[in-house]
Parts: structure tokens; C-alpha cells; sequence
């Protein structure tokens, strides 16, 4: 009998292999199982990563967009526009732009104060405002927001979980939850700057391919609540650039916009003096920030739009330089306006004649009688032939002369240049107006609603080579509440033209005056009323204004003072008219328009702009970051 071992059988054998094998296999496919779903796990991560990352970057280029547009709404205008407005225009504009399918919200609050802090632009997420208005100085690329002359806005858009609020909230994640990250923090930061000009309280409106303006030496110009606006289209350096600056001058204004080049250019190293000295200026209660554009866009003539929208039928424009005038002839024709000789206290001796005709005091000039000039002083007689000024208490010594073929008694006062103040109405002087240390002169407007009733106009004097009188003044004093000086040429009684330029030259002396408009508005605010900025635009108020367009070319006008200008109103000198500013003018109005300018010695500007004749350029705003 033979045993067999099945154990050693062949079968056996592989029997047990094969069940072994089968039983790796089987682990082996148990761990593949195992890795299989944690790499599918790792994928569905992975993707679930790239479609959150993706959506993210998808939302935040989205809010991105929404900043944007925002920031670039609101810089388009913050110029003409109040602060509050652009930043209204930035919230709806912001809002009308989604963001992971809401409207992106910008906060409004906390209200913004003239000078509120900036963030740092690496920490979106702790900025105090949604919104901020301000300035942005291409100089040094820097936003400093300030609600003075505002011309950029930046915003913040933010969604984020630590706003703690519904309007802001912060990015829903899809596969995020799976690792236990459900939302994420994205922040934005647009800043865009208004390129269009328009605001300012310098003007000068020649856009000749010739030097626009010069400003040198020590002059220093503050423009309160504005900026500068230059026309000028040429484009070279120094006195051929658009902008001329030199020596060593104060800009402390919001602006220095110029439709050619400026001199220096932008990389030149005398703007970081200008800018500082710009700096100490703000320090002594002035705006520090100045900033300048060349390449600006050009200005037509703000006042000539704002007199042809009010359709005065004697006010008219020159053609050739788009500026204003007055019709002076048809004012004449039209009894419009009253003829009278002039004033110049240089002549001979002044006569105060009492006419028993008529009670009111009146002057006799050169054997001339002007029954438009009123002595205003009460005058009180004594036996003594002393007659005393009983308003400012001088005393004038009265001596008698008898005509001995009509026996009309004539009364001639000494004691200085009258002492006494004389108050002239309101017409045409073609002998101009010449005032001297010692005069006293008050241009008092009719009560009326014709503009004729607050028209003081001047012309040259009677024969060429006079010194063009117009307006010239050396010393005395000038007054006016509510009127308009108008410089022109002289004419006859029938409107025609004499061939002589009056000019406005002031080099010393008192001069205070205020526009029509200016007067009504400060006599309501007297009665705390609220102003009405509509009465001071177009002529209503031009407190000075020359003719642009007479037959023979006028000198320039010059402006010397020596501190004591006390003007509201708006100083109008159109294109091609050249204005000379010298000296220590004080308060030179609310706006000054001209066609040409040089700014030197030791001039001292300071205009008041408060929104007037604004004169924006096409508006266009652009990104900055």
C-alpha cells in the first residue's frame, strides 16, 4: 500500500498559494480602496480650492471693478459738485455694480471732516472710510483727503466679516466648508483724479501760443478755495512756456492747471521749494497742497457764458477773443445811460455853487457845472466865512467871489482837496476818473432793478496822449457798495468814439468796493438770510471790468496796492487785455479773470473764490491706482 502526503501534493500546493494570494489580494485591494478615496478626496479639495480661489479672485475683480467705478464717479464731480454729492455719486455708482450678486454697499458714515486721516493703502480693512474726498498731488503721488478744493476721491470696498454688518459681508465659500474655512476677506482701493479744470480763482483766458503767465520773484498768491487755470496752448520753456515760474513765489492755491507746458517742468527740483514754501503758507492758515497739470484741458470765457445766459441787450461780445463788452454807443443813443464831463482833482480849484434854483450842493470844475456831484457833509455857516465839515470835522475856509455882470455868488472852499467826501451817480465819465491823496470819492448806485443804475463807466479823457485816464488812482480813497466799474474808451454825447483807450491803473489808495451782487448778498447775511450765489454770476458780480474791444488798443491794467484793496466781486480784464499785479493788493475779490498776466516784486493776491463763474472744462476722470 503506498501512502501519499496530500500536504505535498501539487494540488495541495497550489491550492494554499492560491488561497494565500487571494488573501493578499484581497488587504491589497482593502488599502488601494483606502488611498483611492483619500485621493479622490484630495482632488475634490484640490478642485474644490481652484473653483473657491478662482471664485474669489472672479468676486474681488468684480469688487475691484465696483471701487473703480465708484472712485471714477465720484472724481467726475467732486470739482463742480459739492464733497457730499461726489460721495453720494460714488454709493449709487458702487451699488449699481454687483459683487457676488449684490450691489456693492459703501458705508456713508462716519461723515468726512476737512482734513480726514488716510489709511495706509496695505490696510484696507481698518480704514475709517468707505469714501474719502481730497486731493491728489501728482507731484509726489499722494492723496490727502481734504474737503478744501477737493479733485480726486478715493474708495475702499470691502467684504468683510469684521464690518460686522449685512450690507458688507464677506465671500461665501463652496468647498471651503469641507475644510472648515466658510467665507473670506477681500478688500479693494481705487483713487481716481478729476483731469478736467474748472474752479478757479485765477483765470487767465488767452489761448495764444504765447506766454499765458509769468509769476517770479517774492509774489504770493492765495487762492482760497480754488486754483489757477492758465489757457495758454504754448509749449516751450521759460518765458515761452504756457506757465512761467521763477524766483522764489508762494502757489498756496488747491491748483496750477495749464493747457500748454508749465516752467520748470514736473521733475525739476525748484517745485520742491515752491511746494514748501506752498507748506509754510498752510501752516500760517492757508491750504499746503498745490497741484499742477500741464496738458490740461482749455476754458471758454465763464463770465462771457454767464452774461450771455442772462441776455443783457447792451452786452455783447468781442468776436475775435470771445470776451464782453458793453454797447456803449447804443447806451448813449438809448438814454440808457447819463452823460457827464468826469472827475480829476488835479485841476484847478473846485467851486461849490448854492443854486437858489435848487437847494442840493452842487460842483462847478473848470468853469464847468457837474450837477451829478453831491457833497455828502452837512456844512454849517459862521460869520467868520469858516465853514465847518460838522461829519469828519475839518475846516474849510469859504471865500466869496460876486460875478459882476449876473451878481451869482460863488462860494470856493479850501483846506485840502475838498476834505469831504463827494458821492457820484451812477453814468458815463468819459473824462475817466483820476483820484489823488486827499479825495474822497463814493460811487453810490439808484435803487432800481436796471443794471444802468449800478454802471460806473469811464473813458480815456478828451484828447489822445492824456495819460488814458479810465480809472487811474494814485492815492485818496474810493467807495462803492453795489456797483460795477467799467473802463472804456471815450465817447461824445452822440456814441462816437474819440480815439482815446481809457485804462485801469491803481497804485495806491483805498480802494473798497463791492459788486451788485456781492452788496445784496452781504446784506443778507446781515439778516441772516441765506446768500444766493446766482446774483453774483455774469455781470451782477463784476465789481471791476474793462473794455476788451475798444477802437484803439488799451495799455495794459495795473494793479500796485499797498494793502488796502477791500474788493467782492470779480476783477474782469478780458482777453487780449494784460494785467500787471504788483505789490500788496489785500483783498482782491472773488475771482479774477484775464487775458494775459504777470505776477511779480512782491505782489500779494488773495482772492476768496467761492464757486462763481465756475468754468469747468469738458469733465473727464481717470485712475490713479
Amino acid at each position: 500500500m503506498t501512502y501519499e502526503n496530500k500536504f505535498c501534493s501539487p494540488d495541495f500546493v497550489s491550492d494554499m498559494r492560491s488561497t494565500v494570494l487571494a488573501r493578499r489580494h484581497i488587504r491589497r485591494r482593502g488599502i488601494v480602496l483606502v488611498w483611492t478615496a483619500i485621493f479622490i478626496l484630495l482632488i475634490i479639495l484640490f478642485f474644490g480650492l481652484m473653483i473657491d480661489t478662482a471664485k474669489v479672485a472672479y468676486n474681488l475683480h468684480e469688487l475691484q471693478n465696483a471701487t473703480d467705478a465708484a472712485a471714477l464717479a465720484g472724481a467726475l464731480v467732486v470739482k463742480a459738485q459739492s464733497p457730499d454729492a461726489a460721495r453720494q455719486k460714488a454709493y449709487d455708482i458702487g451699488f449699481a455694480n454687483a459683487v457676488e450678486g449684490l450691489g456693492m454697499t459703501l458705508s456713508m458714515t462716519p461723515l468726512q471732516t476737512s482734513l480726514a486721516p488716510d489709511t495706509d493703502p496695505f490696510t484696507e480693512d481698518e480704514a475709517p472710510y468707505d469714501i474719502l474726498v481730497g486731493r491728489w498731488v501728482r507731484y509726489n503721488r499722494t492723496f490727502v483727503p481734504t474737503l478744501d478744493a477737493p479733485n480726486a476721491v478715493k474708495v475702499f470696498g470691502r467684504r468683510n466679516a469684521a464690518l460686522g454688518d449685512n450690507l458688507r459681508p464677506p465671500l461665501q465659500m463652496r468647498f471651503g466648508p469641507i475644510a472648515g474655512v466658510n467665507t473670506a476677506d477681500v478688500a479693494a482701493v481705487a483713487i481716481a483724479f478729476n483731469a478736467s479744470s474748472g474752479g478757479a480763482g485765477l483765470i487767465v483766458l488767452s489761448d495764444l501760443p504765447n506766454q499765458g503767465a509769468e509769476i517770479g520773484a517774492t509774489a504770493k498768491l492765495d487762492i482760497d478755495g480754488g486754483g489757477i487755470h492758465i489757457n495758454s496752448t504754448s509749449m516751450g520753456n521759460n518765458n515761452f512756456a504756457g506757465a512761467w515760474i521763477h524766483g522764489s513765489p508762494v502757489l498756496d492755491a488747491g491748483f496750477l492747471n495749464v493747457v500748454g507746458t508749465v516752467s520748470p517742468p514736473p521733475d525739476d527740483s525748484a517745485w520742491e521749494a515752491i511746494f514748501a514754501d506752498a507748506q509754510a503758507a498752510g501752516e500760517a492758515g492757508g491750504y499746503p497742497v498745490m497741484d499742477y497739470m500741464d496738458g490740461i484741458q482749455h476754458i471758454d470765457d465763464p463770465l462771457a457764458a454767464a452774461m450771455i445766459a442772462e441776455g443783457e441787450p447792451y452786452v455783447v461780445s468781442t468776436g475775435d477773443y470771445a470776451g464782453m463788452h458793453l454797447n456803449l454807443p447804443d447806451l448813449l443813443e438809448n438814454d440808457i445811460l447819463t452823460w457827464y464831463a468826469g472827475w480829476n482833482s488835479s485841476s484847478s480849484g473846485y467851486d461849490l455853487v448854492d443854486d437858489p434854483d435848487n437847494p442840493s450842493v452842487y460842483m462847478q470844475w473848470n468853469g464847468l457845472s457837474y450837477e451829478s456831484v453831491v457833497v455828502d457833509s452837512a456844512f454849517v455857516p459862521s460869520d467868520s466865512g469858516v465853514f465847518r465839515d460838522t461829519t469828519v470835522g475839518k475846516v474849510i475856509v469859504k471865500n466869496t467871489v460876486t460875478d459882476p455882470n449876473t451878481g451869482e455868488i460863488t462860494y470856493t472852499y479850501t483846506g485840502g482837496n475838498l476834505d469831504v467826501t463827494v458821492s457820484l451817480p451812477p453814468g458815463y465819465y468819459p473824462n475817466g476818473m483820476t483820484i489823488q491823496n486827499g479825495d474822497a470819492i463814493n460811487l453810490e448806485p439808484v435803487e432800481g432793478v436796471s443794471r444802468a443804475d449800478k454802471l460806473f463807466l469811464f473813458g480815456g479823457g478828451q484828447t489822445p496822449g492824456n495819460n488814458n485816464i479810465g480809472l487811474y488812482m494814485t492815492g485818496g480813497t474810493l467807495t462803492g457798495h453795489g456797483v460795477t466799474c467799467y473802463v472804456t474808451e471815450t465817447f461824445d454825447s452822440d456814441g462816437a468814439a474819440l480815439g482815446v483807450a481809457g485804462v485801469t491803473k491803481i497804485t495806491g489808495g483805498v480802494v473798497d468796493l463791492d459788486s451788485p451782487g456781492d452788496w445784496t448778498n452781504q446784506q443778507a447775511e446781515l439778516l441772516g438770510q441765506p446768500v444766493d450765489m446766482s446774483l453774483v454770476e455774469g455781470i451782477n458780480g463784476i465789481a471791476i471790468w474793462q473794455d476788451p474791444d475798444m477802437s484803439v488798443p488799451s495799455p495794459e491794467a495795473h494793479l500796485n496796492g499797498n494793502g488796502d484793496f477791500i474788493l467782492s466781486g470779480t476783477i474782469y480784464f478780458p482777453d487780449p487785455i494784460h494785467l500787471r499785479l504788483e505789490g500788496d493788493l489785500g483783498d482782491t475779490g472773488n475771482q479774477i479773470l484775464c487775458g494775459t498776466a504777470s505776477i511779480l516784486g512782491t505782489a500779494r493776491i488773495s482772492v476768496n473764490y467761492d464757486g462763481r463763474n465756475y468754468g469747468i472744462s469738458t469733465a473727464i476722470s481717470y485712475l490713479v491706482r
